[in-house]
Order: C-alpha cells, then structure tokens, then sequence
C-alpha cells in the first residue's frame, strides 16, 4: 500500500515531517510523498528521516491551490519534484507572499467584526511560520468566539463567509510548468472532492491534459468508489497517471488517517512503478 499525499506541520497537518516519514514505516506503507499546500520547507527533514527507514520510498511533494480561467478551483500535486530548483524556490516564494496578504485581509475583515485576531496570535497556531485558514481558525476558538475550527469555518472562514477572502494563485499553466520545470510529475488532486459532474470532469481532464497534465488522483478519502471508477477510466483512456493519498492532516481531519484514510482506502502499489517510471523519464 502507498500513501502519495500527506500533509505536516510544515503547512497544516499536525505531525512533524519526521513523524510522518516514520508512521509511514511503522504502518507499513511502500511509499509515502509530503505534499505540503504552497511549501516544501519539510522536506528536507522528512527524506532525512527516511533514510534509515529501509524499505519506505520517500517521495517530494508539494500541493499547490490553482483557478482555471472559469473560476474553478482546484489543487495540484508536483511529486517527485527537486526542491532547490530555481522554479519551485520561485514557485513557493510567490506563493507564500499571496498567502500572507490574504491572512492579513482575513484578519482585519475579523476585527472589523469585533473579534480581537491577529497575525501574531494566529502565528502562536503554527509550526513552521505557514499561516493558513486552520490557524485563524484555532485563534477564533482560542479567544471562545467558536467552539473548535469547524464553527470557525461554518460562521466566518468557508468560501462566502464574512471573513471569506479569495487567495491569488498560479493558473494551472504556470503550476503545471514549474512543477515540470522542478523535475516533477503534475496530478490533478481529488477532482470529485468539489461538485463536478463526469462530463465537466471529462471536459476540464482534456483541457488540462493539453497543457502538460501527467495524472490525476483516483484514490482519495472525499471519493466515492463510482469517483475512482470514473477517474480510472478516463486516465486509461488518455493514456495519464493514476495516484491516491490519503491527504492526512494528521488528527485536524476525521476520516483522512495516514495511510489508509477512513479505513478502507487502498492505494494500489502498480502505481508507485508507473510514477517513478514516468519521474524517470523526465529526468532523463
């Protein structure tokens, strides 16, 4: 079993990139990838904590937020990516400075509310200096305006909240380019996790496919077995890679668990072959 997308304190999970490297091993898992939302500040420690983990194959990832020229949002794996590229370093930086302004404009939308947030209480939520939405969200319950981080997102943070802001983010050209540019392999991440039908599916796959996509992810907590069959089907068709992951956050999420997500996830190993071939061949 193979685990392609996880998630640590470098961005917003709750484990250590160390911690997720070893529970990989202790679960028994073939191989596991760090994809990291807008970072690849883990990845160093997790591949050094991999290597004496003999048998775990430890892939670089990050996961980037993406918007079509439609407005449709989506969220893009690079696994297998060199990290000191000059394209992911670009990549990352650019990034990491639309996050923080859009924190900057959640906050004040916060306090013009009445509620007393700031960058620095939200700051005291993260590990690694990544501020995202989880944070604000733990500073909300910190100050006893919600009750735990799903309130906080129901009342103020989900997209059309009061504090909802839209992030700037790559189009899927430029993510899609720099994560090739990175010596990496682009994946469609969770394409049924948002309301799509098969043939907007369909339609947006060729779309992407034309400008450079390499995969699509097929397994994944938020699928329902008719998603993976459709996700399958559509990539043998179009001759693209396959992945799954269990987009663990470590215990911020029910249901996403290392590994085998609620349970019953079951990424098939073939498909750790097929990504390090077609890896192999870019870097060639």
């Amino acid at each position: 079993m193979i685990d392609l997308h996880s998630h640590s304190i470098a961005s917003d999970g709750t484990y250590t990139p160390a911690q997720i490297a070893v529970a990989a091993f202790e679960k028994h898992l073939l191989a596991i990838a760090l994809t990291d939302h807008d970072t690849v500040a883990g990845i160093p420690e997790f591949l050094e904590a991999a290597k004496p983990l003999k048998g775990l194959v430890a892939i670089p990832g990050i996961e980037l937020s993406s918007r079509n020229l439609d407005g449709f949002q989506m969220h893009i794996l690079g696994l297998g990516i060199d990290c000191q590229s000059p394209s992911i370093q670009e990549l990352t930086r650019q990034n990491q400075l639309w996050r923080r302004q859009r924190n900057l404009e959640i906050i004040a939308k916060l306090q013009a509310l009445g509620y007393p947030v700031t960058e620095e209480l939200a700051m005291s939520f993260s590990h690694d200096g990544v501020l995202g939405r989880p944070h604000l969200a733990e500073a909300l319950v910190s100050l006893g305006v919600c009750q735990d981080q799903q309130e906080a997102f129901r009342r103020f943070l989900k997209e059309g909240g009061p504090a909802y802001v839209r992030r700037q983010v790559f189009s899927p050209e430029e993510c899609i380019a720099k994560i090739h540019a990175g010596g990496g392999v682009a994946i469609w991440a969770h394409p049924f996790s948002r309301n799509l039908t098969c043939v907007k599916f369909q339609e947006l796959v060729l779309r992407l496919q034309e400008i450079g996509l390499d995969g699509l992810e097929a397994y994944h907590p938020q699928h329902s077995s008719v998603n993976t069959d459709n996700v399958l089907s559509l990539a043998k068709k179009l001759n693209m890679l396959c992945t799954g992951g269990s987009d663990s956050h470590g215990y911020r999420f029910e249901r996403q668990f290392l590994g085998d997500g609620d349970g019953t996830l079951r990424v098939p190993d073939r498909l750790l072959t097929l990504l390090q071939e077609k890896l192999h061949a870019r870097t060639a």
